[in-house]
């Protein structure tokens, strides 16, 4: 009997009677509360049960029964306004004693509006003398128990009578007793593909003496439910006279576990198989390539930049791109293969019957040139390029893990050589990973060890040949003495987030420089610093930025900060913000690489910036090669007619420099005037300097 059908018993008096006296012995108690929680009817036998008589409990708020320590869990649950079964609670005895009860329940809805709840509660101290009085019949105590929220049935063989309790009507979606119960009405909404194995559990309980069997059902709408029936043949003298027994729609328990196999094997954004799921298809294919002698391939799909469409988009959009993008790689595997999200911005694909590394890299070539074709998001359109790692397999004694790392560190080697592109793995990625893990450990204590160094490139006026300033430039001097180069470790402390704190040093270094050149009367210096993309988004840049100057220094136009061109056009709006913020504490601003990034032009004259640096691969071919002087040319006429410096970078020969001045150029630094070098070599130039120049 399902809590919902405690109303029709409660008022329907004589199977109140009866359903009273059966309750009564195995310690059943119903109840009916109002939307507030209050009691406004039960069961006489509440008394035999708590101690309290009716008129003690009705219109009392059922909570105030309760020991205090369940009250808050069992007053949420009430909230919910949901069906609960077997919810275990402790009530206070009139005597004060403790007495433990299951209570069931249902909602009660006037409509869609919440009317409160109908129940049962199951005294659980009962249990031990009830399976005494019905001597080996668990079967029959669970039936009781699940009497309280489940349909009931009885057959007699003697008969043929066949009995339904309204639950089971509500089971099959029909009111009561609009048809009689009988058994060819119960099989003709058996789904067809199961009518025959219920026929056989049926015609086999009497030898098995239990009848066990879920099985579907086609209810009246046209859906389908799940059901779950049990019963037990009940003998006399040997001779089956009845069976007695319950069911029970598990439909929405059926749903739930596959929403569980869901969760668990898929992912929720792309809905794509997830990294479980793929290792263990993996697994299974490598087994069956095995097997037959075949070669698969193994490729791990990477976004390039990803990154940068979250911060600059936000993620919502960022998701989106990752469902659209699941949705062209989904046209890749055949059948019996496998596309995955693996995490973040990675997929994975395995393919069958891939022959040689051609056949493999024809694909991954065909993958890359199919995201050539724009992504429409947000009324935009973005062009996302992909990094893909390739491995071949099977390989001895390697799993879909193993595979899958080799595929990843091949994907993260086609990343860092520009992206848009694929790399085979080969056991010398490993190695130089492995270095890489090496240095990013001795990194992460370098800082703490004072182990990193400015050195400073100097900047000279092309008019006059002094020098002017100079570009700081960090160094990192490894304890066994090595100098390491900075292109092996600038790139780990930006993935990293170490870029950050080093970043934060590297100003407070150079603003303590500075005040030691200013009081040796070198005041008129202009230094120059790089900020990476993570220090450029850091929310607290500025104020970071402006308590170092104020802690160090005296003044900020000595200060030069130097941003790529990618960076700014990432995200032009927050990046023109962020200038003007740092513009207000007196600090220059350039533009480092020009030329080499997003087409700007259309924005330079809204940045607040004060310098462009003309990137060293224009410079590199002065004054010889046309194309690069053309170019160069016209960077300088822009610059002038914005009222910005303009600094070279790159400077090797004379005639570069010749080149330069004669068009204009303010500034030059490289390899022609001195490389970057430690801040005593860089004084040492400096006091040369002025020691030769007849004005000092």
């Amino acid at each position: 009997m399902s809590a919902k059908n405690c109303k029709n018993y409660l008022s329907d008096s004589d199977t109140k009677r009866y359903f009273q006296h059966t309750l009564t012995a195995s310690g059943h108690c119903l109840w009916r509360l109002d939307k507030e929680g209050y009691l406004i009817e039960i069961t006489s036998n509440v008394a035999q049960l708590s101690g309290h008589n009716v008129a003690d409990v009705k219109s009392r708020h059922l909570i105030d029964f309760i020991i205090e320590s369940e009250r808050e869990a069992f007053y949420t649950l009430l909230q919910r306004h949901a069906t609960f079964l077997n919810y275990p609670i402790t009530f206070y005895h009139k005597d004060n004693k403790k007495i433990n009860f299951n209570v069931s329940a249902d909602p009660v809805f006037d409509g869609d509006h919440f009317d409160g709840y109908q129940g049962v509660f199951i005294n659980t101290t009962e249990y031990t003398h009830m399976t005494a009085k019905f001597h080996q019949s668990e079967t029959n105590l669970a039936n009781a128990q699940r009497i309280s929220h489940l349909g009931s049935w009885d057959f007699d063989f003697i008969t043929n009578n066949l009995f339904w309790s309204d639950e089971i009507y509500h089971i099959l979606g029909k009111e009561p007793g609009s048809i009689k119960a009988n058994q060819d009405e119960f099989m003709k909404i058996i789904h067809p593909d199961d009518l025959e194995m219920v026929a056989d559990a049926m015609n086999n309980a009497v030898v098995n003496k239990v009848y066990d069997i879920q099985h579907r059902i086609i209810q009246p709408d046209g859906k389908i439910g799940i059901l779950h029936e049990r019963g037990e043949v009940l003998f006399d003298n040997g001779r089956p006279i009845r069976m007695v027994g319950t069911t029970q729609d598990i439909t929405t328990l059926k749903e739930a576990e596959q929403k569980i196999i869901q969760l668990v094997n898929y992912d929720f954004l792309t809905n794509l198989p997830n990294r479980t799921l793929f290792n263990r298809q993996t697994d299974q294919l490598l087994s069956i390539a095995k097997k037959n002698n075949q070669t698969c391939a193994l490729y791990c799909i990477g976004l390039d930049r990803f990154k940068l469409v979250n911060e600059s988009m936000g993620h919502e959009a960022g998701n989106e791109l990752l469902r659209a993008v699941a949705q062209r790689l989904e046209h890749y595997p055949n059948e019996g293969e496998c596309i995955a999200r693996l995490n973040g911005d990675e997929f994975g694909l395995i393919k069958l019957n891939t022959s040689n590394e051609s056949t493999a890299a024809l694909l991954a070539q065909e993958i890359i040139d199919d995201f050539r074709t724009p992504f429409l998001l947000q009324n935009q359109d973005i062009v996302i390029s992909l990094s893909i790692g390739i491995t071949l397999c099977p390989l001895e004694n390697h799993d879909s893990n193993d595979l899958l790392k080799d595929a990843q560190t091949a994907m993260h080697r086609a990343k860092t050589s520009g992206g848009n592109s694929y790399q085979f793995y080969s056991l010398e990625m490993t190695d130089k990973i492995k270095h890489r893990l090496i240095l990013e450990n001795h990194l992460r204590q370098a800082l703490k060890s004072e182990e990193f160094l400015l050195y400073y490139q100097p900047k000279v006026s092309s008019k006059t040949g002094k020098i002017a300033g100079a570009e700081a430039l960090i160094r990192w001097q490894h304890p066994d003495g090595e100098l390491i180069p900075p292109m092996e470790f600038i790139s780990i402390l930006e993935e990293t987030g170490l870029i950050i704190p080093v970043g934060e040093w590297a100003l407070e270094a150079l603003s303590k420089q500075y005040t030691s050149w200013q009081n040796m009367g070198f005041g008129d210096l202009s230094l120059s610093l790089n900020l990476s993309l993570k220090q450029f988004t850091d929310k607290n840049l500025f104020s970071k930025i402006k308590t170092i100057l104020e802690k160090f220094t005296q003044t900020n136009d000595f200060l030069e900060l130097e941003i790529t061109e990618s960076l700014l056009m990432s995200d032009v709006k927050g990046a023109t913000q962020t200038l003007q913020q740092l513009h207000t504490l007196g600090i220059k601003l350039s533009i480092d690489d020009f030329g080499t990034g997003y087409s700007s032009l259309s924005y330079l004259k809204h940045l607040p910036v004060d310098t462009l640096k003309i990137d060293r691969s224009f410079v590199m071919g002065l004054p010889d090669n046309s194309k690069d002087a053309a170019i160069v040319d016209v960077i300088i006429t822009l610059a002038r007619s914005l009222d910005l410096e303009i600094v070279a970078e790159g400077i090797e020969t004379k005639g570069q420099l010749d080149f330069l001045a004669e068009k204009g150029c303010d500034y030059v630094q490289g390899y022609y005037y001195s490389k970057p070098v430690p801040s005593d070599e860089f004084i040492h130039l400096l006091q040369q300097e002025k020691s030769t120049d007849p004005k000092k």
